[in-house]
């Protein structure tokens, strides 16, 4: 070949070469960028369910705003704008809830998917959708109509987790959106977990310690040892009298699990009746916590006991059968079969007694290798949650609300309230089980075998606590015991203590009048009671051993959680070597770092007496002064170790912090690290704003379970709800929207609904056909 032609050819290469990279980039490009939900213009639909156009504005941080002509419309395009910036959020929860995500993510998630196959999540969501009222069915419809539009639409790719995953979302069903509701019931709801812990800890430590342990709310643990977090919330209520405005006040901050992006999703839909404003849950049509333009409500969990374990003896000659009241029975079986994205299908049989399946199948050794079975609220008929909701958003007022409260029904909640006209409320909404006898206070399994601890129904509505117009003109909850004076029905021994309670009252009742600013400055609150008194009251025995700097620093430590001091740093380290100390041998070492982050409290009590502080590993004899003592030393030199020699340059933020994780790309190389955040948090298990938290090696203290969201409603304009949220609007990572609220929920910045549409998308229905 001569020397033209080479080139020619070379040249011809090249090019061929540049348009391929240069296509293949464009395509890359495409494929990000359209990824991303378009957010201005119009969109003509292709599918019904929209009777008018219907808007859908953005604000400068993704917040959005529908205009509906109608309440149907208004619930379509929250699902179309639901499904734009949080699809792969719902596509997770509706597999999490009806047990399929090993279709999707494959062997990792059998075991999430045996547990929710076992309960029978989407089976209840199923029986709801079955007996739903006209209206709960049309808003389901009309959402799920959204979503489908969304999905529908042609030429646009989806997002970036479902290439990664090679996996397509089906169509959306009503019933889909009712599964949200029961994975929330599930997992607010207690205390089966804390039984068979307790059951555990009766054959290793001492009766009487036994007695304090089982007392202490620390001890609820997740039913499948899935986790040792614990749900925790506040909220409260000021009449008009105690505001600035003369309207009532209401806050509210509901603490979960951390993750990317934040379960909620803010939204204000206007339609000619009302004016929804608050906090959504991409799957559900309906507003959770905020304001309906006449009522405002929030949430806690009220931590009372809806679930028992009950042991079941299984026959020795017919292991198809166990043993009731009357004689042998059959025990019930359905077969289940999990699908596995690269994998072998799981077939399992879910076996079931008259109290409930026998949840001990799933983890033999973790229920000691006895057979037990789960009793829980959630599994009875005729649950009507949904439909409170429903009501909830419609309600015009505080009257009309509480009744709507009456078919709230799984998990239980403290719901406060407050109208336009002054009102205000609170009510402990749910089913609560009557037991023939409560085997020592329900914190141990009942002998299934026996009919002395059925459940024989659950309580009325009316003899739930609640309060209405209180003459002190403020009503708290904060998960701890909410039952009034002389209440004698039972509902439970694992409240939360009333430190949290007690704190906001305090700060409530030093308000001349309570404004929206005050509430945000309480829900910031980062003070620690019981840590403090535990350095207080042993800080003597040690700060003749200290360095004068150091002694004087925890002597004039403030009991305020600050992300960048290193006194609370070096208290939570010293307490966690105590309690180590203290009480490491009795429980093991698993059951100790479930228990002991939950219980400063306790262990302050428990260091009153010398009996429990001997440790069992050591020839000599020793006293809790000692324990205390020796503690200290052990816990500097491991925060030397981790964060080096100088204790100044230490701070609680570098040890307390919130990893914020994609769930998908996080186990992408650089990718995963490059959407990762952390940030440095205040609060531990006690402060108002609460950063709970679970050890490592007795130095790493990572906030994992906090306040995804804070919100405040002033009735005087209840439609600026005011918001601080842990994360952003979308779940797309390349979206700006993804983590830009971030830094203000860190820093306590909060927003409000009031701010200037940045983008607006017209969603408008297809042409009607005329007839010829």
């Amino acid at each position: 070949m001569s020397a033209r032609p080479r080139r020619r050819w070379l040249l011809g290469v090249a090019i061929v070469l540049v348009v391929a990279v240069a296509a293949a980039l464009g395509g890359a490009v495409w494929f990000l960028v359209g990824s991303l939900p378009k957010v201005s213009g119009t969109v003509d639909l292709q599918s019904p369910g929209l009777s008018a156009p219907a808007t859908i504005a953005r604000d400068d941080a993704g917040v959005v705003t529908i205009t509906a002509a109608t309440p149907t419309d208004g619930y379509f395009a929250l699902g179309y704008a639901h499904a734009q910036d949080r699809l792969f959020q719902m596509e997770m929860m509706r597999r999490l809830g009806a047990g399929r995500l090993s279709e999707v993510v494959g062997e990792a998630a059998v075991k999430s998917d045996k547990l929710m196959r076992t309960l029978g999540l989407l089976q209840q969501a199923e029986a709801q959708y079955a007996a739903a009222s006209p209206e709960l069915l049309l808003a389901l419809e009309a959402y799920a109509a959204g979503v489908n539009a969304l999905l529908a639409e042609s030429g646009r790719p989806l997002p970036l987790e479902f290439w990664l995953l090679d996996h397509r979302p089906e169509p959306w069903r009503p019933v889909d959106s009712l599964l949200w509701g029961r994975i929330m019931a599930w997992q607010l709801s207690g205390n089966a977990g804390q039984e068979i812990v307790n059951e555990g800890l009766r054959a290793k430590v001492d009766p009487d310690l036994l007695q304090i342990l089982m007392r202490t709310e620390g001890s609820l643990a997740g039913i499948t040892g899935q986790g040792v977090t614990r749900s925790a919330s506040n909220n409260w209520v000021v009449g008009g009298r105690l505001s600035a405005s003369g309207a009532p006040l209401l806050a509210n901050d509901p603490h979960l699990g951390f993750g990317t992006p934040v379960i909620w999703y803010m939204a204000r839909v206007v339609t000619p009746d009302k004016v929804l404003t608050g906090a959504t849950a991409p799957g559900l049509p309906l507003l959770v916590i905020g304001s309906n333009g006449h009522v405002a409500w929030g949430f806690t969990t009220t931590h009372s006991d809806t679930q028992d374990l009950f042991e079941e003896r299984i026959s020795p000659d017919d292991p198809g059968k166990y043993l009731t009241p009357v004689g042998w029975e059959p025990l019930q079986i359905r077969h289940e079969v999990i699908k596995v994205k690269n994998g072998v299908d799981v077939a399992f049989d879910v076996r079931a007694t008259r109290h409930g399946p026998v949840i001990s199948d799933l983890d033999p050794e973790r229920y000691l290798q006895r057979v037990f079975a789960l009793a829980w609220s959630g599994f009875a008929a005729k649950d009507r949650t949904p439909e409170a909701f429903l009501a909830m958003n419609r309600a015009g007022n505080a009257a009309v609300f509480k009744t709507a409260l009456r078919d709230f029904h799984t998990p239980q909640q403290n719901v406060v309230y407050a109208d336009v006209d002054g009102h205000i409320g609170f009510a402990a909404a749910g089913r609560v089980p009557i037991r023939r006898n409560i085997a020592n206070q329900s914190l141990l399994p009942a002998p299934g075998w026996l009919a002395d601890y059925d459940w024989l129904g659950y309580l009325h509505f009316a003899a739930l606590p609640q309060i209405d117009d209180p003459q002190s003109g403020r009503i708290v909850t904060a998960n701890n015991d909410i039952r009034p004076p002389r209440y004698r029905r039972f509902l439970g021994q694992s409240f939360d203590r009333s430190l949290r309670a007690e704190r906001i009252g305090q700060l409530l009742a030093e308000l001349p009048h309570a404004t929206p600013e005050a509430f945000q400055a309480i829900q910031l609150d980062d003070y620690s009671g019981p840590l403090h008194r535990f350095v207080r009251t042993h800080l003597p025995v040690v700060a003749p051993t200290l360095p004068l700097d150091l002694a004087a620093a925890l002597s004039g430590w403030n009991g305020r959680m600050d992300p960048n001091r290193p006194e609370p740093l070096i208290a939570t380290a010293w307490l966690y070597a105590t309690a180590r100390r203290v009480l490491g041998d009795e429980l093991g070492a698993e059951p100790f770092d479930a228990w002991w982050f939950w219980q400063t409290d306790v262990l302050n009590r428990v260091l009153r007496q010398d009996r429990w502080c001997d440790d069992a590993q050591t020839p000599s004899r020793e006293n809790c002064r000692d324990a205390v003592r020796m503690a200290f030393p052990q816990a500097l030199n491991a925060l030397r170790r981790d964060f080096g020699a100088d204790w100044q340059s230490w701070s609680w933020g570098a040890s307390h912090a919130v990893t914020f994780r994609h769930p998908v790309f996080a186990r992408v190389p650089t990718i995963g690290d490059w959407l990762t955040r952390t940030v440095p948090a205040p609060g531990d298990q006690f402060t108002i704003n609460r950063g709970g938290s679970i050890a490592r090696n007795g130095t790493g203290f990572a906030d994992i379970h906090g306040p995804g969201l804070r919100m405040v409603v002033d009735m005087s304009h209840p439609d600026q709800l005011r918001f601080n949220l842990a994360g952003g609007q979308s779940g797309h990572p390349i979206s700006p929207h993804y983590d830009d609220l971030l830094s203000d929920w860190a820093g306590g910045v909060y927003r409000s609904f009031d701010q200037p549409a940045r983008d607006v998308l017209t969603l408008r229905p297809p042409a009607r056909k005329t007839q010829p």
